[in-house]
């Protein structure tokens, strides 16, 4: 279940994308920040990134890659990045609950 790499564009990134926040939080809590590229410009706010990921501002960014674009994607650097995504670990997945035993009415 899941997805092999996940691409972010955080370019432009603020405080205020609350959406985009609650994204990387789970990204954080689903394990996937090791399969994760982050787009990033000069106009992302990276301390609100690490806010909304609850890491470390004084450390790089907690993703797999951070690309920093002034306006064009370097397809090529992407590839790159994606398929270096392919080799991260997956986190276990989470067990299915049992759902309510069934009584027979007899």
């Amino acid at each position: 279940q899941g997805c092999d790499a996940v691409v972010v564009d955080l370019r432009g990134f603020t405080a205020l994308r609350r959406g985009t926040a609650w994204e990387l939080g789970q990204l954080r809590e689903t394990g996937a920040l090791a399969r994760t590229v982050f787009l990033i410009d000069r106009d992302t706010d990276q301390a609100a990134v690490h806010e909304a990921l609850g890491s470390t501002p004084a450390l790089p960014l907690p993703a797999a890659r951070v690309m920093a674009l002034d306006r064009w994607v370097d397809g090529e650097a992407m590839i790159e990045a994606l398929v270096h995504c392919l080799d991260a670990p997956r986190p276990a997945a989470p067990r299915a609950s049992p759902g309510p035993a069934l009584r027979s009415a007899a």
